[in-house]
Parts: structure tokens; C-alpha cells; sequence
């Protein structure tokens, strides 16, 4: 008798642990997207500078996109980025981003003599915020720019916000097809590719393996 009960509450635990995920999976389905697609909150980028902000949704809407990613709605804007773990439970989102463009400064400096081009100094700075289930605390990411030099290609806001984004790519764990877990979207979900190759690697040098 004891058995029964026994394997009858370890039944009851594996359903309890299974309805969230087979719930995520049926509102995937219903939306058009697949078991493994992960639901996202990506807020609008603030900031002081407009045009940095565009740029940095810009960047994130070409990350998250079908089939890997499904974008949620949240009732209200957190009011930081401590609040935006709770945002994103609220939400059913697996992840939660937020980008800011903390800075973007730019004013040019004109020669005394007016006998040279002038001198362009830029102050930048992009953060982003991101959450992702099984995480603690929010994490972030972050890159600074400082350049004074005559007015000249490498002085356009595209081309400064270009070189940031690219520090920030290299941090960021998520892409538009992910690196940071298997891209199968239907079944068991694995490790990177990376790892699973490190691990064939080591498996193959070991002695046991021969």
C-alpha cells in the first residue's frame, strides 16, 4: 500500500512540473510559434539621445525575431530595470531585455584661425539590462566612447554607434539564431554547440574513450 501511495505522489509531482511548460508550449502553438520558441519582453530603449535609443531597437528587433524569439506585451513600462524581473514573470516572458542609451554626445570644436577642419568630441555610453528565467538578479552589459578627432567618416553617429554595438554583441548572450542553447525548436532542448563540441573533444582524449 505504501508503494502505491508512494508512486502515486511521484506521479502527481512529474504532472505538476510538466502543466507550465505543456501551457508555454499550447500558447506558443496558438500563436504561431513552436514548443522551444522562448517568449520575450524587450523594452523600448530609453535615453536622452533619440537617435541612439533607434538605433539600439533597431539592433534588438533584428535578435528577436520568429522563430527563436516570440515578443510579449507588458501592462506597463518597469520603472528600472530592478523592476524588471517582476515585469516579465507578469508578462509569462522567458526573457526580459532592456536596452538604454545612458549617452551620446557630440559638439565640434572650430580652430581659432579657422585654417582646419574642425575637431568632432563625442561621449557615449549603451547599456542594456536582460533577465532570463533561472537568473537571480538582472544582469547588464555596458560600453563607453570617447573620441575628439577632425570631422571625418569615423565621426558619424552610425559609424560610432556601429563600434559600440559590436563591443556589446560580443557580451550580450543572445543572437538572432542562439548561441547560448540548441536552436531546436521542437524536443529537448541542449547545450550550445560550443560546449557539446569541448565535450567531444575531451571525451576524445581521454583514455577511457579508446
Amino acid at each position: 500500500m505504501r508503494r502505491f501511495w508512494k508512486w502515486l505522489l511521484a506521479l502527481a509531482a512529474v504532472l505538476l512540473l510538466a502543466l507550465p511548460a505543456q501551457a508555454a508550449d499550447t500558447s506558443n502553438r496558438e500563436a504561431g510559434y513552436f514548443e522551444n520558441t522562448r517568449t520575450v519582453l524587450l523594452l523600448p530603449a530609453a535615453g536622452r539621445s533619440g537617435y541612439a535609443a533607434a538605433f539600439l531597437d533597431r539592433e534588438m528587433n533584428r535578435i528577436f525575431r520568429y522563430p527563436y524569439y516570440r515578443l510579449v506585451d507588458s501592462s506597463e513600462r518597469p520603472a528600472g530595470p530592478d523592476a524588471m524581473r517582476a515585469a516579465a514573470v507578469a508578462a509569462g516572458a522567458d526573457i526580459a531585455v532592456m536596452p538604454v542609451a545612458a549617452r551620446f554626445d557630440q559638439y565640434r570644436q572650430f580652430s581659432m584661425f579657422g585654417d582646419r577642419d574642425p575637431v568632432v568630441v563625442t561621449h557615449a555610453e549603451l547599456v542594456i539590462y536582460y533577465w532570463e528565467d533561472g537568473m537571480e538578479q538582472v544582469k547588464s552589459i555596458g560600453t563607453r566612447y570617447f573620441d575628439a578627432e577632425i570631422e571625418g567618416p569615423d565621426t558619424r553617429a552610425d559609424y560610432i554607434l556601429d563600434t559600440m554595438w559590436k563591443r556589446l554583441k560580443k557580451d550580450f548572450p543572445y543572437r538572432r539564431i542562439p548561441i547560448d542553447r540548441s536552436t531546436n525548436l521542437s524536443g529537448a532542448v541542449t547545450a550550445p554547440a560550443s560546449e557539446a563540441a569541448a565535450e567531444n573533444k575531451t571525451s576524445e582524449k581521454s583514455p577511457d574513450a579508446a
